[in-house]
């Protein structure tokens, strides 16, 4: 078997019990799993259990096995200019942040849509 071959299916191996381990815990406390669907709030019995040892363990083990995948499975090339551009995040992160754009309620009686003017200028 080629070693890069079991390289990732370790790597998939370490995400697939990291995942396991995050479900029971949640399953366990009858909560669901944190979800980008809603926003932030410190104060949610979900973000409290984050938390949790069991939860903390298994969260940085997802996320250094999905780091050292991502750097095993992309182009050298690729990699090099996404962390270049990596400056980029931080400063569409520090504006996101001081708008309060990712906790804005969204209504059904705001338009979202861009409007651009039409017509000859």
């Amino acid at each position: 078997m080629n070693n890069e071959i079991s390289t990732l299916r370790s790597l998939a191996n370490i995400i697939i019990r990291a995942v396991d381990s995050m479900e029971r815990a949640y399953a366990h406390a009858a909560l669901p799993l944190p979800s980008l669907d809603k926003p932030f709030n410190p104060e949610d019995p979900t973000e409290a259990l984050a938390q949790n040892p069991q939860v903390v363990a298994a969260s940085k083990n997802l996320v250094a096995a999905c780091a050292q995948m991502s750097a095993t499975v992309c182009n050298p090339r690729r990699m090099m200019i996404n962390n270049a551009l990596a400056y980029q995040t931080s400063s569409c992160l520090h504006a996101v942040s001081d708008f309060n754009v990712v906790e804005e309620p969204q209504t059904d009686s705001y338009d979202y849509r861009i409007t651009l003017p039409v017509g000859n200028s």
